[in-house]
Parts: C-alpha cells; sequence; structure tokens
C-alpha cells in the first residue's frame, strides 16, 4: 500500500491587514517530497504520526508536501497558486497510490478563496479522482465547511 501524505496549514485572522505570501511559507515550513521525512518523520505532529503509522502498518508513505506560515492575514493568491503547483505536481510524481492522508488546519483563508482549505482539498480530490481514499486530519477548533467534508472519505 503507497499513501500519499500532504500537509498545508494556516491559521488565517481576516481583521489582518497584512497578507500572507509564499515567502511567508518558504520562511516557516515549507516541505517537498523525502524533506517531508527527514524532518517531521519522528515529529509530535499529526504528519509525523502520519508516517509513524503507515511505517507500522507496513505501508509505504509517500510525502508530497508540508507547508505552514505563522498565524497571520489572507494568503495571497499567489502563495496559494505556487503551493498547489506543488502539491499538483508530486502528485503527479507520486505514481500510482492507494490512498491520501491530508492535513489542512481548518482555519485558512486566501484571497480569491475564503474557504481555502475547501479548495485546496477539493482541488486534489479532482486530481485523483472519487475513487482514492482521502483521510483528512483537522485542529479541533476548525472552520469545519461541507466543501471540506465531501472532498475526503473521512475528517478527523
Amino acid at each position: 500500500m503507497r499513501v500519499g501524505i500532504i500537509g498545508l496549514s494556516h491559521e488565517s485572522n481576516t481583521f489582518i491587514q497584512s497578507p500572507t505570501t509564499f515567502e511567508e511559507f518558504r520562511r516557516n515550513l515549507l516541505l517537498v517530497g523525502e524533506e517531508v521525512r527527514q524532518e517531521y518523520g519522528d515529529a509530535h505532529h499529526e504528519v509525523g504520526g502520519f508516517l509513524q503509522g503507515l511505517s507500522e502498518a507496513n505501508f509505504e508513505a509517500v510525502p508530497i508536501l508540508l507547508a505552514g506560515a505563522m498565524p497571520s492575514g489572507r494568503v495571497t493568491e499567489d502563495a496559494l497558486t505556487k503551493i498547489m503547483e506543488i502539491v499538483h505536481r508530486g502528485l503527479d510524481e507520486a505514481g500510482e497510490l492507494d490512498g491520501l492522508l491530508l492535513a489542512p488546519h481548518g482555519a485558512a483563508v486566501s484571497v480569491p478563496h475564503p474557504d481555502m482549505d475547501g479548495y485546496w482539498l477539493e482541488e486534489v480530490r479532482n486530481r485523483v479522482g472519487g475513487g482514492l481514499p482521502i483521510v483528512c486530519t483537522i485542529d479541533p477548533h476548525a472552520n469545519l465547511t461541507q466543501r471540506m467534508i465531501d472532498a475526503c472519505n473521512a475528517t478527523v
């Protein structure tokens, strides 16, 4: 079994006028492919849990992206576009997958997409199709939307 891992986390504050740029993600957390395993393989973090759980189940973890910025204003369209390009490229390069584990924070807002988490989860679903199981984990105080629920087979 091969399971892809994607984490994209931002806790947006729409009252802050200063936007969150791609550079903010790059400064805080932007790991691609095996960098995710190297940095978070034994971390006390949900993606660390993904990696550890998959290993214990003898499943192959296929890390694709882990990105996050400090809580701040809305994510810019440019930042979201660049991050989604990395996600799409990673999914294309991952080869055949048996499932996906996704880690949105559940409180992200971008300039073009007020429900940024619903948007990117839906984008991933559209990219991989309806037959691939997707499980996502969200923060306990997430702004859960129907769009987020609809994009995944299970939300924890």
